[in-house]
């Protein structure tokens, strides 16, 4: 059950605001459990995300369908990895498996270590880069939250971004099984990079698109190659954001 479309629990409903209280009293960067969900008792810094985490509440149909689709899984790309989610998810149903996470940003890299850390993982290699079809270094452009940096020419900040296809072909990091891209604009350069990859290894992906245009250039690429898509967060791959694609 899908309890976040329960308009009941929102964040902006009488009773959402009550489960949500106690931790508006918990201070800024403490240690917390998670409550419940497929993470209870993993550990998790307050602030450091949307508070439905540790609730165990956050993104529950993305999390359903990625936990099943990562079940048995070896290797894990994680592209923009944020401060860990997504791999502390795949690390509860793989925990032998291997994360290879990138996140671009140098403070949202360090709350990555740090939640790796309190929860014991130690199978990752963590780049500080940002992935798209080429190597260089380019401007980024920040948001008022940690969660939706991208790449930009009017960006403030200058970032590295790295091309995932050479850093495969150099075995700096193995092939993957499956790969959770929320990289803010870049996805159709980070699958056409990919494209000889996934129409021959046939790796799982969760895509976040940003973008009307860029998520049905995605949607377009991947099924040119044989994928099958199933929308995420409606029941409608024409208008969803976020899908899985499979062989």
């Amino acid at each position: 059950m899908n309890i976040r479309r329960r308009k009941i629990l929102r964040r902006k409903s009488l009773l959402g605001k009550l489960l949500r209280l106690p931790f508006k009293l918990i201070p800024a960067k403490m240690v917390v459990p998670v409550l419940r969900g497929p993470l209870k008792v993993k550990k998790w810094i307050k602030g450091s995300h949307n508070v439905s985490i540790p609730l165990g509440i956050y993104e529950t149909k993305q999390t359903a369908s990625f936990l099943k689709l990562a079940r048995n899984t070896n290797v894990f790309w994680d592209l923009g990895a944020h401060v860990g989610y997504y791999t502390l998810l795949f690390n509860a149903v793989s925990p032998k498996g291997k994360i290879y996470a990138f996140e671009p940003m140098a403070d949202t890299v360090e709350t990555y270590k740090k939640h790796m850390s309190l929860n014991s993982i130690t199978n990752y290699d963590v780049f500080p880069l940002a992935v798209s079809d080429k190597d260089g270094s380019f401007n980024f452009k920040k948001t008022s939250t940690s969660v939706a940096g991208r790449l930009d020419e009017s960006g403030e900040t200058r970032i590295e971004v790295v091309k995932l296809s050479r850093l495969v072909a150099e075995k700096k990091i193995e092939i993957p099984d499956i790969i959770k891209m929320d990289i803010e604009g870049a996805e159709v350069n980070v699958l056409n990079d990919l494209k000889p990859l996934l129409i021959e290894k046939k790796p799982v992906l969760f895509v976040s698109t940003h973008g009307p245009q860029i998520h049905l250039d995605c949607i377009d690429i991947l099924q040119k190659i044989g994928y099958q898509l199933k929308p995420l967060d409606t029941d409608d791959m024409k208008t969803s954001k976020e899908f899985a694609a499979f062989k």
